[in-house]
């Protein structure tokens, strides 16, 4: 949220520069990890994403975004004999990055686009465990681990212009977001799919 509030103000002094543009996106995102015990998906998750940019030349754009790709959580309760366990966890992807995109435009409302991302996407995963033995008591443990990795990824999508300087705009999206030693030497990465308004300035 902070980094959101960071990217707004931001928009605010350039707001006036003939060009600059503001997006939001909401959608479906997917991560899949890749480790040496085997691939895991996440199931689909809600992402979320702002976006300032600003037009180059007459079919370029470039475009700063912060995008929250997943948040998922977990609850897991055992019960047994003589052990009762209770675990809870919580991971998060976040990520800043810088995209070219290149519109295809014609002569109708709707303009195709392709464009390429090269971002910074943080992981971050908080863990706790609570295992009570009826004969000895209980006890606790927690793990938390984050790493920041670089990654690429590509967009390809449609805007449709609804008003003179209001498009809404659906895309599909990749991000490799990189290889972490933190989280065991596994491999990061997202599809997913959005949609979003667009208004220029």
């Amino acid at each position: 949220m902070k980094k959101l509030c960071f990217i707004l103000a931001l928009f605010a002094p350039i707001s006036a520069v003939a060009g600059v543009y503001i997006q939001g996106n909401a959608g479906s995102s997917e991560l899949y990890m890749k480790h040496q015990t085997g691939n895991y998906r996440s199931g689909s998750q809600v992402s979320y994403g702002v976006t300032i940019g600003a037009t180059t030349g007459e079919n370029g754009r470039v475009a700063i975004d912060y995008t929250n790709f997943a948040e998922e959580k977990g609850t897991e309760i055992e019960k047994g004999l003589i052990f009762d366990t209770n675990s809870e966890s919580k991971f998060k992807a976040r990520s800043v990055g810088i995209s070219y995109i290149y519109d295809f435009k014609g002569t109708s409302a709707i303009t195709p686009y392709v464009g390429a991302r090269v971002g910074f996407t943080q992981l971050d995963l908080k863990a706790q465990a609570e295992s009570k033995n009826k004969l000895l008591g209980s006890y606790q443990e927690s793990v938390h681990a984050r790493d920041t990795l670089l990654g690429v990824g590509g967009i390809l999508g449609v805007q449709y212009q609804i008003a003179q300087k209001v498009a809404l705009d659906l895309a599909t999206e990749y991000n490799y977001f990189g290889k972490s030693e933190i989280f065991g030497d596994a491999e990061f990465d997202q599809v997913g799919i959005k949609a979003g308004m667009r208004a220029d300035f």
